[in-house]
């Protein structure tokens, strides 16, 4: 993966210019807000009503007792409309649901009856990786700290991901994609998790470019950059794209035009031209 790499000055004044699991990921959060957002209007605010029943739907490892604990939602209890949404809350804040719905299933003139509707993440069993040449799979384990046993939430999945692509960035492997495959683990309710890597090329500088310098050619501010400098036929070891480095480069940059005297001088921003191929 091959980036011209271009910053945005004007002699010291800035000009406009013109990073399938995530969307999985917050789909299910989407879900869960839109949730919360319809349980406060099942009632107004300030209305009190009693809980006639309340039915529990969908839990495997849980009792219907355990989520009526963890929701504070009781057979009996006045509660006001708000009470519902942070029932909610509190069951997804538990990270062991997937999905939760409160529905009235009847209302009377005494109270209503609830149902509340769960679906239990799966607990892990096994982790794999394949794909993963330039990372071992000992490293990878000790890193994501995945164990099995542990609550398989839609959360950890994808901080285990950006987890992983992080650890390849450290090393100039910026075009990383992930896809992952369940399989049923040995235990009830246990998945096992693969992680299929594909790690792409290490991500190069192709060229870095300037825009507004009127004063100093490009070659002169690029030789500034200490960290991030552009690939050369003569040079073959450099090109390394260091995302993390390149405030550094910017503050060199920044010294050297106030130390020639553009003390209003700063980076309005910058942005990177992927090409598949040099």
């Amino acid at each position: 993966m091959i980036f011209n790499y271009q910053l945005l000055i004007i002699n010291g004044i800035p000009q406009k210019a013109g990073v399938n699991y995530y969307k999985n990921f917050m789909k299910l959060f989407l879900k869960c807000f839109l949730m919360v957002c319809f349980s406060a209007n099942l009632f107004s605010q300030s209305d009190e009503i009693r809980i006639m029943d309340i039915t529990v739907e969908g839990n495997q490892r849980l009792t219907a007792q355990d989520v009526q604990r963890n929701a504070r939602l009781y057979k009996g209890m006045t509660i006001k409309g708000p009470e519902i949404q942070q029932a909610i809350k509190r069951l997804w804040n538990l990270k062991r649901f997937g999905n939760i719905q409160i529905m009235i299933d009847d209302e009377t003139d005494e109270g209503i009856y609830l149902r509340i509707v769960v679906e239990e993440n799966p607990t892990l069993g096994e982790v794999e990786f394949e794909g993963n040449k330039k990372k071992s799979t000992r490293t990878l384990n000790e890193e994501l700290e995945l164990n099995t046993g542990q609550i398989l939430s839609e959360y950890a999945v994808f901080e285990a991901m950006e987890k992983i692509k992080s650890l390849y960035a450290e090393k100039n492997y910026h075009s990383v994609s992930i896809d992952t495959v369940y399989s049923p683990g040995e235990k009830e309710f246990s998945q096992n998790l693969k992680f299929i890597i594909k790690e792409g090329k290490k991500t190069k500088i192709k060229k870095i470019v300037f825009e507004g310098n009127e004063k100093f050619s490009d070659n002169k501010l690029a030789g500034i950059f200490k960290e991030n400098k552009a690939k050369k036929w003569y040079a073959p070891w450099r090109g390394a794209w260091k995302e993390d480095l390149l405030q550094g480069d910017k503050d060199l940059l920044s010294s050297f035009y106030k130390n020639k005297g553009y003390r209003d001088f700063y980076i309005l921003d910058h942005n990177i031209q992927l090409t598949e191929n040099g």
